[in-house]
């Protein structure tokens, strides 16, 4: 814990878990999308987002069982996408309006629309960045708990 404190932030060790946050849940999901076909339903899509966020959790779960220094830069992964996100979405208000907008990122017509059918303001990328950012904050939090108690 005290390590974290006297080092500065690392920008490599940042811009590397943002790059498997963002790859290696989208590499996974999409081998397993090409092998079992889901339909664009709901509950597919839902299944989807549960399954990326697992994996980007178990990801970064892993990172810091093997590398415990990667974890301050680690909760920091989900900043630049969910900025980027927002920037479309204002963006996309700017030039088309709020209906465009909400079109664009919102659910318009239920099912058959991929991501935008859930209504959801993630796209996979920046979900799987959060997730694996929770997932990072997680691990520290309860490896800081079992090392200040013991």
């Amino acid at each position: 814990m005290f390590d974290e404190l006297q080092r500065e932030f690392s920008f490599w060790r940042w811009a590397s878990q943002l790059a498997a946050a963002v790859c290696g849940p989208m590499i996974v999901f999409t081998i397993l999308a090409s092998v079992v076909e889901l339909r664009d339903t709901l509950l597919a899509q839902l299944f989807s987002y549960a399954f990326v966020a697992a994996l980007a959790m178990t990801l970064a779960i892993a990172i810091y069982a093997f590398a415990p220094v990667t974890a301050r830069e680690g909760r920091w992964v989900w900043v630049i996408p969910a900025v980027l996100e927002c920037l479309a979405i204002i963006w996309q208000i700017s030039i088309g309006g709020i209906g465009s907008a909400w079109y664009v990122f919102f659910f318009v017509r239920g099912p058959g629309r991929g991501e935008a059918s859930l209504g959801l303001l993630l796209t996979y990328p920046t979900w799987a960045c959060c997730c694996y950012s929770a997932g990072m904050w997680w691990r520290r939090r309860a490896t800081s708990k079992y090392v200040m108690h013991r």
